[in-house]
């Protein structure tokens, strides 16, 4: 009864939260667009920011069709362990750009 609706939703929810972290950091740039075009310190021009939204659709696309065979490959659990600390690193990077070649 209470013993495995308690299990599963700890299941549920532990796929749950590393997936909505994936998405937050996958739209997170995006979002970030008018703070960062405005920022004097990156000094970003329109090719620049469009470079930037081109080649992160094209890694987007490219992990998606790597990451469904790691997936089946590896397992889940695995999988999502290395991927959230590697978001996590790219997260920290992305904050600590201190211009257009760190960005």
């Amino acid at each position: 009864g209470g013993v495995g609706r308690s299990r599963g939703l700890a299941a549920h929810a532990a796929y749950c939260l590393p997936q909505f972290t994936l998405v937050f950091a996958y739209s997170m740039p995006v979002t970030l667009l008018g703070a960062l075009a405005d920022d004097p310190v990156l000094r970003l021009d329109h090719a620049s920011m469009n470079a930037a939204l081109a080649a992160g659709s094209l890694m987007r696309a490219v992990g998606k069709a790597v990451n469904g065979v790691t997936v089946d490959t590896v397992g889940v659990r695995p999988f999502l362990t290395v991927i959230l600390m590697c978001a996590a690193i790219g997260a920290g990077l992305f904050s600590g750009a201190r211009g257009q070649a760190t960005l």
